[in-house]
């Protein structure tokens, strides 16, 4: 069942904040029907935890206080008095509904009249008193608390002249610099406007202590501020107020206008600068808290500017020649230069102080008529990751005779056991063209065939006792290999020599040893009647052995990134894979390489 307005309270109630006045209306009381709004829907889902009066015999009364034109900051400083016959047997409760405060006031129910009033504690203001019914069991009722005291606000803008809107009232408006008088306290939306067009809109909370508004209208610019070294912290000012907006690297969104910006290291390591925001204002912003001397370095030869290559400490400053090169250089520190001319060069160790001359010379002579390779320019790539293609053969010799095969099948003479190889491979250069190449890469060898193991296919074999090396399980069955799969690592020890043609294309010539090492080395047998499912290691004693020393000679074609790669390998070990006889081994490699 609605009740209708009861009674609209609307009497002055006297409270002094400042010696102001203000008044606080207490009204639109009514039972809550059975409507959607969100209040009654709260109602709905506090039935299952309805409170119980301080005796714990009966189901409270509800009644939920909402707000209009109070600061939200206010609201939990608010008394209620509810009178003798109705105590706030259930206690107040607080809570939010998108933003917004709602209070909630369990009451003991009472078949006799009484009254409600608040008091608000942060100025002493008192509404006036509210009759209130008899109250029923777990039954909710809705009031309406209203402060009706009006400020004068004050809407600034930087620069002046928008017209500034309150609520979209045609009466609260005022042009800026100005003021807007009658305002409720409470949440608005100042709009403003420019030339009647919309020019920016905020949502604004009046109260007896915030009733200045100012905004910032001008155009806003991103400004990227950067500092050597980068980590100095940054001071900006703007009309004699000082602020820390950050640590360099930073970017900062400024209006329009005149600054000042800092940037500190420590007390002695300080850059300031002043600058301007508009149309024109350069995007990044640079500072040198670490004093620095702008030092312009070129080199001459036969008394011309040449484009010469720039080396500090050791560092190339570009990866071109120039005929000139502008450096900021910290004062006090001392660089050791070199330039570099058709294998030429001039090198001075530099002191930076305040004095030291902008201008920079290097004059390079002419060492001799022959510019020999190691001294031509070149981009050092000492490392390379390699992938290619490697095969190798076993050389056995005795008897006056020499078989080159592939160490495994009958039918391998003449033939090359191939795989793949993939590795690292390092190459550095000291003096002179001289270095040394060497590495470490994977082999993967793997060979199928139905051929017999042992002796060959041309009519050549080599016997001991008459009988030809073929493998049988102990009970005079004769199984054949069928296929195999070998794992090897190789490390190459190489002395190299390099010859630069360009600065990114150079030959490399290398000779030295070579170590391959088996890992695994296994085989299948078959025969018509059999075939086994067991891989069988093939190293042993009186198998081929698992390492190989190589005497070894390459050579590598550098372009850009990009090398190609040949080597050949003549075996020093003997592997004994046939009594009385010594065998060797022969490697072909051919790869590509990135470099870097």
């Amino acid at each position: 069942m609605k009740y209708r307005f009861l009674t609209l309270l609307a009497a002055l109630v006297t409270a002094i904040n400042l010696s102001a006045q203000e008044k606080m209306l207490l009204h639109s009381f009514a039972e809550v029907g059975a409507t959607s709004d969100k209040i009654n829907l709260t109602t709905r889902l506090l039935a299952r935890e309805w409170r119980q009066d301080v005796n714990g015999d009966k189901d409270c009364a509800l009644i939920i206080v909402s707000f209009e034109n109070l600061p939200s900051d206010e609201v939990p400083g608010l008394n209620y008095n509810v009178g003798p016959n109705t105590p706030l047997s259930g206690g107040v409760d607080l809570t939010h509904y998108e933003k917004e405060h709602v209070v909630f006031l369990w009451l003991t129910p009472s078949s006799t009249p009484s009254f409600l009033e608040v008091r608000n504690t942060a100025n002493g203001s008192i509404s006036e008193r509210m009759p209130l019914p008899a109250l029923k069991e777990k039954t909710a009722y809705q009031v309406t608390l209203k402060n009706n005291k009006t400020v004068t606000i004050a809407v600034r803008t930087r620069p002046i002249g928008y017209t500034a809107v309150l609520d979209g009232s045609n009466t609260l408006r005022t042009v800026t610099n100005g003021s807007i008088s009658n305002v409720p306290l409470g949440k608005h939306t100042l709009t403003y406007f420019k030339d009647g067009k919309q020019a920016g809109e905020e949502q604004i909370v009046v109260s007896d202590d915030q009733v200045v508004f100012e905004r910032d209208m001008r155009p806003r610019r991103e400004i990227h501020f950067t500092s050597y070294p980068a980590g100095a912290k940054l001071y900006l000012t703007q009309e004699g107020h000082t602020t820390m907006i950050g640590t360099a690297p930073f970017t900062a969104s400024l209006p329009d206008g005149e600054y000042k910006v800092r940037a500190e290291l420590s007390q002695m390591e300080i850059d300031e600068k002043m600058f301007s925001v508009g149309e024109f204002t350069p995007t990044i912003i640079s500072l040198n808290p670490i004093r620095r001397k702008m030092l312009s370095i070129y080199a001459t030869y036969d008394g011309e500017r040449v484009p010469a290559m720039l080396y500090i400490d050791d560092k190339a400053a570009e990866q071109e020649g120039h005929m000139q090169y502008d450096r900021l250089l910290e004062i006090g520190r001392s660089y050791d230069m070199r330039m570099v001319y058709r294998g030429s060069d001039k090198k001075r160790k530099i002191r930076v102080n305040e004095d030291t001359h902008s201008q920079q010379e290097f004059v390079i002579s002419a060492k001799n008529t022959i510019i020999w390779p190691w001294q031509r320019e070149y981009d050092v790539r000492p490392v390379g990751f390699s992938v290619g293609w490697v095969q190798k053969q076993y050389v056995t010799t005795g008897n006056g005779e020499k078989v080159k095969d592939n160490g495994y099948w009958a039918d391998g003479e003449g033939k090359w056991l191939n795989g793949v190889q993939v590795g690292l491979h390092f190459q550095p250069c000291f003096s002179f063209g001289l270095g040394l190449y060497t590495g470490v890469f994977y082999e993967y060898y793997y060979s199928k065939t139905d051929s017999e193991w042992g002796s060959s296919s041309s009519g050549s074999s080599y016997d001991d006792d008459d009988d030809d090396y073929n493998y049988s399980d102990g009970y005079g069955d004769s199984y054949e290999p069928n296929t195999l799969n070998e794992h090897n690592i190789y490390v190459p020890v190489h002395l190299l020599y390099r010859i630069p043609f360009s600065r990114r294309v150079a030959l490399s010539v290398h000779a030295g040893v070579g170590f391959d090492y088996s890992v695994n080395g296994v085989m299948k047998y078959k025969d018509d009647d059999y075939e086994s499912e067991d891989w069988t290691d093939f190293y042993g004693e009186t198998y081929p052995k698992r390492f190989n020393m190589g005497l070894e000679v390459g050579a590598s074609l550098r372009l850009g990134a990009f090398q190609l790669n040949a080597q050949w390998s003549k075996g020093l070990s003997d592997h004994e894979m046939y009594p009385g006889l010594k065998t060797i081994q022969n490697k072909l490699t051919a790869s590509a390489s990135i470099v870097f």
